[in-house]
């Protein structure tokens, strides 16, 4: 009996010299086992090893056995027996936690107001672990609850210790959890006979849990010999500080162990002084220095002094080395965790190398290329290549898509959690119905996992309509008949409502196969049901819908496609699936609770659950986290992310009880394992093993952004490295570069791709040149390489139509003049409106848009309503405004059936809002007629359509012989008489603020008030009718603002109405003529005094003030007039010329770029070559149109 070390550090083969010891006690004669002990993870990789050992080795008795404490355990409880209870699994612990802190919510103070959600819940389970590992019971929390001085920490302590209680009282008599385990396992192991007398070797840890310690102490006793690798140096063993602090405890700890139990104590293997080490650091020589007197007391502590090493210093410490490289990997092992390295000056090849990035993306191309290049030209195999992160999971998707992509196989050695995967994400979705009242997302994400037989093309369709129609909760059990209308009109095509009809039914297919078996199972969800219930009612709904027989589908393409990881993760989850529910009816399964409460409860073991991938046995390069690393094959090491924070990272304190709580209870006793400063050591441990980890090459890199953009700092260990090693140099990759690249090393998809990226510099880089040439010549990528030279002097173009396919495109000769304004902000996207046709997809929403048309109807119905009961406007109370409004709307939603805002109370209650806006915006409508002399004469007044009450269109002749013809609707035209002379105005109702701006009628962007005075001056020419102003009318009215309570309480009646209308003055222009403008306002003065219905001030000498009229003459007005027209006629040249060019116009900060739903069409980028705004410029200024009336006038001459 006797306990002895194999000490080293990493690169010293323990492993190796612990299976040649145990491998030497194989061939002894002996019906004891060997017990090879390593922690879970490592169980595959140390089985593998020995696999490959006994090609060599023998072990005729078949006693070597690899196990992990857990698997001892087992062994144990099934021989020895003292286990009646079950093992739960750490995510049963999570629902258990979860029961515990509801049983005492109402107990609690600092957590009381925290929901039992996954984080709080998570926590509290670590902290149960914690304080079991550490040999705490719930008296002994209690006790030093009593015993805290700090109020806060006593609140927080008593919280933690009465969720213990409640927790030990659920699993009392019934469940063991992983510590009750070892707490069993440390009484039961002595009563194993075949653990007396036989031999265990102890691998791969850096540290034991107080439990384990107990396990380990009971084995030493009835053991035959028990050996541990400890990879330490045992330098400052009685220091609690250093990278090897942790394993130096354990060594301690086990020496104290046998003293305590005068255990006999075998000659350590101390590797750390080998005489001759070949390449890989392994023994040559059978000599090994032992530690025959081990004395722990008398251990002194190595000071490391700050020297230069000279070349012989190296060669003193590892002489015979076969290579100066490795004089580099031996001296940065040494050195990488000290705080005063020695520098490293020998003039050699380093291998290691130091480079620089852009991004995470520019980083794993080059780890690619470079692994391409050692495997093709250096001769290594990929099973030699580890690459390996601190931050895996920011690399992860990127390594995987690139590495696929070029066609390396790689094994990524990552921890799947079972809830990302979509058999589970489904299981999920369909709770989430019954929870959020089959919301959109629930139901879509149901649908879109892949795992529901309905084809994508019908679950688009589905989408649609119901994005449309704003279909969930009941409506989804309803049978759906019509669609959301957004029309103010009946709708009597047959052919659209047959068509319509036949796309619903349809839609209603497809709606019932998804719904009847969810309604099947919601309807057994109602209330609330036992644990057990769910459960049942769970799974029988995975049947109905032949979730299994899905999977296995599944499964088998993935195997098809050879993509064996996926294929064993969609393997492992239905028997996840299943044990969940096993576990929640075994724990909870009497209880009744609601939906929500199950998913919590789910949520919270599933979090837990883990995907457990086994690498396929083929030569393939790990892909690891720096923490799970463990290729003794490494010979070329890749890492990546060594960014500040990031690599060593920065040790965070969010336990439950922190870093300076556990310091304060340390000084009443109370020994906590897990602190602050043990996580930094446990970091630079991280470091020194990374740096430990290749026998050859070590490549170490960084980002200097990440995705977003945001500007990433090299971690300090980048300085560290440099200052040990001063011949290194950072190599920076932050340009795309050539530099005699080795085409047959490096990947062809890549090299490719680089040298698209370069593509313009073929005709002055001749390496370049050949590179091209290089791919020219290769019959796979000639083709695609022509058309990319080609497009080397591409600029974001759409190109232009040919005019016959204009003239295809546009067949009809019919333009509204809102379309040739659509042109003028922007030829493309007019193109993808009325050339392609494209629509975003209908949501169901009020758009401003549908609101527009909805004020339009209401105010053309009420004006026709006027006209046929015989009334003057001047003479409509505020009664019969409201009441028609209200009667207009209801005929609306009878007459249009399921009209949007008809099909809520949101939008009924909307749709009130919007009538009350109409009815003060008619009824200020009435005040400025009777301000005026001015008459609505006509609403929705049409011109250039069909129909005997259409006045007839504008028609512009082209150059080719073809003519346009310009119609709309004018939303309203006014007529005043005067001295025989009648006058016209017309006004558009806008639902925001709007004024005529001469600088955007030049330039097409505001074409359409004058088109429409246009229209209704031309038609009566003969009844001599005169232009007298053009305007725009807000829907939404602006609020009078009132500076104090003194100036509010002074104003009447008369004298609110009067600010209403001052604040809400009809924007536009007015033809500047006395006796025109007092047409408007009867009561405007040569006194100074401002109109109340439109913009215009008289000065006292009876002139137009500059600065307050808005107007122009007639002449002026004429002017423009012709203009318009001309300017409709050039748009409708450009149009059929078969301009499409993206070029937005911009005015001042204002682009259409901003509202555009082709934006992602066009990718517009002014930064990018061949793209750029029309720039609009200002020349109109406080109202004084001199210039931009030039311009016009010029133009016009030029036409003529």
């Amino acid at each position: 009996m006797g306990v002895g070390f194999v000490i080293g550090r990493m690169d010293c083969h323990k492993t190796d010299k612990m299976l040649d010891l145990c491998f030497e006690e194989a061939q002894k004669f002996d019906e004891k086992p060997i017990y090879y002990l390593v922690p879970e993870k490592y169980t595959y990789e140390i089985e593998k090893k020995l696999s490959n050992r006994l090609l060599h080795n023998k072990d005729p008795y078949f006693r070597i056995r690899v196990v992990s404490f857990s698997t001892l355990g087992n062994i144990v409880f099934t021989k020895a027996g003292g286990l009646k209870e079950k093992k739960i699994s750490k995510s049963a612990r999570n629902m258990i936690v979860c029961r515990a802190v509801d049983s005492v919510a109402s107990e609690l103070k600092t957590f009381k107001t925290s929901k039992t959600g996954i984080g709080i819940v998570g926590k509290l389970l670590d902290m149960i672990i914690e304080l079991k590992q550490n040999n705490m019971t719930v008296q002994d929390l209690q006790a030093m609850t009593r015993g805290a001085d700090d109020e806060a920490l006593k609140c927080k302590l008593s919280d933690i210790s009465k969720v213990y209680e409640a927790y030990e009282k659920l699993i009392e008599n019934k469940y063991f959890d992983t510590e009750d385990v070892y707490g069993v396992l440390a009484r039961k192991v002595s009563k194993l006979e075949e653990l007396n007398g036989a031999t265990v070797f102890v691998d791969e840890y850096t540290g034991f849990t107080p439990l384990q310690y107990d396990i380990i102490e009971n084995l030493a006793k009835i053991s035959k010999n028990m050996y541990f690798s400890l990879t330490t140096d045992l330098k400052r063993l009685n220091s609690k500080k250093g990278v090897f602090s942790k394993t130096n405890i354990s060594y301690l700890k086990i020496n104290e162990i046998c003293k305590n139990n005068n255990i006999p104590r075998l000659k350590d293997i101390n590797l750390n002084y080998l005489e001759n080490k070949n390449i890989d650091g392994r023994a040559i020589d059978s000599k090994i220095v032992e530690n025959e007197n081990v004395n722990t007391k008398n251990v002194k502590d190595e000071t490391v002094k700050n020297e230069i090493v000279k070349s012989e210093d190296v060669n003193s410490r590892t002489e015979n080395s076969e290579t100066v490289d490795n004089n580099a990997l031996l001296h940065l092992e040494k050195n990488i965790s000290e705080f005063r390295p020695m520098v490293f000056c020998e003039k050699c090849d380093l291998p290691i190398r130091v480079d620089e990035f852009r991004n995470y993306y520019d980083e794993v191309d080059f780890v690619l290329n470079e692994v391409e290049r050692l495997v093709k030209k250096k001769g290594f195999r990929y099973n030699e290549i580890t690459i390996c992160s601190r931050n895996l999971d920011t690399y992860s998707h990127i390594i995987k898509g690139v590495f696929e992509k070029s066609g390396v196989n790689i094994f990524l050695d990552e921890k799947i959690s079972a809830k990302n995967n979509p058999f589970i994400v489904l299981i999920f979705s369909i709770l989430n119905m019954k929870k959020e009242n089959f919301s959109y997302s629930s139901v879509f994400q149901y649908l879109k996992s892949g795992l529901v037989n309905i084809d994508n093309d019908s679950v688009h369709k589905l989408e649609n309509f119901v994005l449309a129609n704003g279909i969930k909760g009941k409506k989804w059990f309803d049978i759906w008949k019509d669609k959301v209308s957004r029309n103010v009109e009946d709708e009597d095509d047959e052919t659209v409502l047959e068509k319509l009809s036949e796309e619903i039914n349809e839609i209603n297919r497809v709606r019932e196969s998804v719904m009847i078996p969810i309604s099947n199972l919601t309807d057994k969800l109602k209330g609330r049901n036992t644990v057990a219930e769910i459960c049942k009612y769970l799974y029988e709904f995975t049947i109905e819908i032949e979730l299994p027989q899905t999977l296995e589908k599944i499964i088998a393409d993935f195997e098809s496609r050879e993509d064996l990881y996926k294929a064993k993760e969609y393997a492992q989850v239905w028997n996840i699936f299943v044990e969940m529910l096993d576990e929640l009816v075994e724990f909870m399964g009497d209880e009744k609770i609601g939906i929500e409460k199950f998913i919590n409860l789910m949520e919270s073991h599933i979090s837990e659950i883990e995907l457990g991938i086994i690498p396929p046995a083929r030569d393939q390069v790990l892909v690891t986290s720096i923490d799970r690393m463990k290729n003794p094959n490494t010979k070329a090491l890749f890492i990546l992310g060594v960014n500040d924070g990031v690599f060593p990272s920065t040790v965070s304190d969010n336990a439950l009880i922190s870093d300076y709580d556990k310091e304060k209870l340390n000084k009443g006793g109370v020994v906590f394992d897990s602190n602050f400063e043990s996580k930094v050591y446990d970091e630079q441990f991280l470091v020194y093993k990374a740096m430990s980890s290749s026998k050859g090459l070590i490549y170490i890199s960084y980002p200097l952004a990440n995705l977003e953009g945001k500007s990433l700092r090299p971690s300090p260990l980048i300085k560290k490295i440099a200052g040990i090693f001063p011949a290194l140099k950072v190599n920076t990759h932050v340009t795309d570069t050539f530099d005699a690249v080795d085409l047959e090393a490096m990947d062809k998809n890549k090299m490719f791709e680089l040298l698209i990226r370069n593509m313009k510099k073929i005709e002055e880089d001749d390496s370049w040149k050949s590179v091209f040439y290089f791919f020219y010549n290769d019959s796979d990528y000639r083709e695609k390489l022509v058309k990319a030279y080609r497009a080397k002097s591409y600029f974001n173009s759409a190109g232009k139509l040919s005019i016959s396919m204009a003239n295809e495109l546009y067949n009809s000769r019919n333009y509204s003049v809102s379309r040739l304004e659509k042109y003028s902000y922007c030829p493309f996207s007019f193109f993808m409106t009325y050339g392609l046709k494209a629509k975003e997809r209908e949501v169901y929403s009020f758009t401003q848009l549908d609101s527009g048309t909805y004020s339009h109807k209401i105010l053309d119905e009420f004006s026709k309503n006027i006209a046929k009961d015989g009334l003057d406007w001047r003479d409509i109370s505020e009664s019969y405004i409201s009441n028609q409004v209200e009667m207009i709307s209801e005929k609306i939603f009878e007459r249009s059936g399921n009209y949007i805002l008809n099909t809520s109370e949101k939008y009924r209650y909307f749709a009130r809002g919007i009538n009350l806006r109409l009815e003060k915006s008619i009824s200020r409508m009435v005040r400025q007629v009777r301000e005026g002399y001015f008459n609505p004469n006509g609403f929705e007044v049409e011109f250039g359509f069909l129909g005997k009450n259409s006045i007839p269109p504008i028609v512009v002749d082209l150059d080719d012989g073809k003519s346009i013809k310009l119609r709309g609707k004018i939303d309203r035209v006014d007529i005043a008489e005067k001295d025989g002379e009648r006058y016209c105005s017309v006004v558009d109702y806008k639902s925001s603020a709007r004024s005529i701006d001469l600088d955007r009628v030049y330039n097409g962007l505001q074409l359409q008030l004058f088109v429409y005075m246009n229209a209704i001056t031309r038609l009566n020419k003969n009844k001599k009718m005169k232009p007298a102003g053009l305007f725009y009318s807000n829907f939404n009215s602006k609020i009078s603002r009132i500076e104090n309570h003194g100036e509010y309480m002074n104003l009447d009646s008369k004298d609110f109405v009067d600010r209403d209308l001052s604040e809400n003055l009809l924007s536009g222009l007015v033809i500047k003529d006395r006796d025109v403008v007092k047409l408007f306002d009867k009561n405007l003065e040569n006194n100074g005094t401002k109109s109340k219905v439109v913009a215009v001030q008289m000065t006292k000498d009876g002139k137009f003030n500059s600065n307050s009229t808005k107007g122009l003459t007639i002449d002026e007005y004429e002017i423009v007039d012709r203009f318009v027209i001309e300017k409709s006629r050039e748009i409708c040249e450009d149009i059929y010329s078969g301009n499409i060019d993206i070029l937005p116009a911009k005015i001042s900060n204002s682009v259409p770029c901003d509202y555009c739903e082709y934006i992602s069409v066009c990718k517009f980028d002014d930064k990018l070559e061949g793209n750029r705004y029309r720039y609009i410029s200002k020349l109109v200024s406080r109202n004084q149109y001199d210039d931009i009336l030039a311009l016009m006038t010029k133009k016009l001459r030029e036409e003529d």
